[in-house]
């Protein structure tokens, strides 16, 4: 395609562009669920990490979150 040359653009983003054109009948751009979550902090989650750090204040910030967010798997 010319245009990609023209204006300097990957071809296959000429193509995906074009292809959400026909679809939907304009460019619009997708929003939604891509990308990294926002965050695992939950009222659940905080719970548990206050009550570990009142029973144990002497855990480290690795340990805590090794026990509470993402235990290892054996």
């Amino acid at each position: 395609m010319d245009i990609s040359r023209n204006f300097g653009i990957a071809r296959s983003t000429i193509y995906s562009i074009k292809k959400l054109y026909d679809e939907s009948g304009g460019y619009v751009r997708r929003t939604g669920n891509c990308g990294r979550p926002k965050s695992v902090r939950t009222a659940d989650l905080v719970g548990k990490i206050k009550k570990q750090v009142k029973d144990q204040p002497n855990n480290s910030v690795r340990g805590l979150a090794r026990r509470t967010i993402s235990p290892r798997a054996p």
